[in-house]
């Protein structure tokens, strides 16, 4: 029993119809009734009735469809996993910690396999503690994180730093403010990103070092949000200084929060790394893609 085969059955069974199968899977319709005639011969069960309104799955056809899609991707993973170990002497794998990516060009990183045609680049998010770990335990090459918690065995460089605004809209009484410290967000209504960005952790650790919990009314996934809910007025938002367009766009001011946290990106990678991977040449590259506020 083939892979595509199974895959070949279960687009049958979702579309009901083998002319629809077929243009979706680019098989003639002849081909793929002979082939779901095939599967249906190795074992030994009709999985459909040809009916006039299409093919009907039969309680075997449906029974079939049931576990055939779990073991369709598991053969998926486990291809792609082969391949991945074929292919792993020319891969090079970078992982972003959560909202670090918004800081570059992303056509850089999208073409850095022309910059560098010897590896095929593949590229993941996930919080800050996951990259940082993916990154000890070997499983990425090169990663970008937020702040200095890294472990020794780590190599790093410093590639950004900034600092939290408080994102305020007109009438508010920060408006007009050159600067607000931390223990004045006591109370306030505060948008931010969630908790799978370093600074959602970072607002909270600092927040109760003045001795309080802060307000947080709304948490999102995308820093536009953030941004829009202040315009309406449903609080005052909470963003590292790397988005002055959005608020620029929308009128609002970006007033600094004294005393809070810094926003420090470094690039890290395993020494051995080093040894196959150019890493001056891509510091030196995704110095060149940060982009410019």
């Amino acid at each position: 029993m083939e892979t595509k085969h199974i895959r070949y059955f279960c687009t049958v069974y979702e579309q009901k119809s083998i002319n629809k199968a077929a243009k979706l899977l680019y098989i003639s319709p002849q081909g793929l009734s002979k082939i779901i005639g095939q599967l249906e011969a190795e074992l030994n069960a009709e999985l459909f009735l040809r009916t006039k309104q299409g093919m009907v799955p039969t309680e075997t056809g449906t029974y079939f469809y049931k576990y055939s899609r779990g073991i369709f991707y598991k053969l998926e993973e486990l291809e792609y996993g082969i391949r991945r170990i074929q292919d792993r002497e020319k891969e090079m794998r970078i992982g972003f910690s959560c909202g670090t990516l918004n800081l570059f060009d992303f056509r850089v990183v999208r073409d850095l396999s022309k910059e560098f045609p010897d590896f095929r680049v593949q590229w993941e998010e996930d919080n800050n503690q996951g990259i940082i770990g993916k990154a000890e335990k070997g499983e990425l090459d090169l990663a970008f994180v937020i702040g200095d918690q890294i472990p020794e065995e780590l190599e790093r460089v410093q590639m950004y730093s900034a600092s939290p605004r408080a994102i305020v809209y007109e009438g508010h009484p920060f408006y007009e403010r050159e600067q607000i410290c931390v223990n004045e967000l006591k109370d306030e209504p505060l948008i931010t990103l969630n908790e799978k960005f370093h600074t959602y952790h970072e607002l909270i650790r600092r927040c109760h070092d003045f001795g309080f919990s802060p307000n947080i009314i709304a948490r999102t996934m995308e820093s536009p949000l953030i941004y829009r809910f202040v315009k309406e007025k449903h609080g005052i938002g909470v963003d590292v200084d790397i988005h002055s367009s959005y608020a620029d766009s929308l009128g609002l001011r970006r007033v600094p929060i004294a005393e809070a946290f810094s926003w420090d990106i470094q690039m890290i990678y395993k020494k051995e790394k080093a040894e196959e991977y150019p890493m001056d040449a891509l510091c030196s590259c995704f110095r060149n893609a940060l982009k410019q506020e």
